[in-house]
């Protein structure tokens, strides 16, 4: 009973991290393309940064 506020806590941080995260991502590919950088290679390592939060978020949810 007790957890189910900081469940909802932990919810809008997660929502607030994967805008964040987005937000990373359209600013690195701007950069990107201004550099000729494969976005493909940013865009893997945005998508680990997510898997790594989900996972801290799994991990404290149990």
């Amino acid at each position: 009973e007790a957890i189910r506020p900081l469940r909802k806590e932990l919810e809008k941080d997660k929502d607030e991290l994967q805008r964040t995260s987005h937000e990373c991502m359209t600013l690195i590919e701007e950069v990107l393309l201004e550099k000729y950088t494969p976005v493909s290679k940013m865009e893997a390592q945005c998508d680990q940064f997510e898997a790594m939060i989900d996972l801290q978020i799994y991990v404290f949810m149990e």
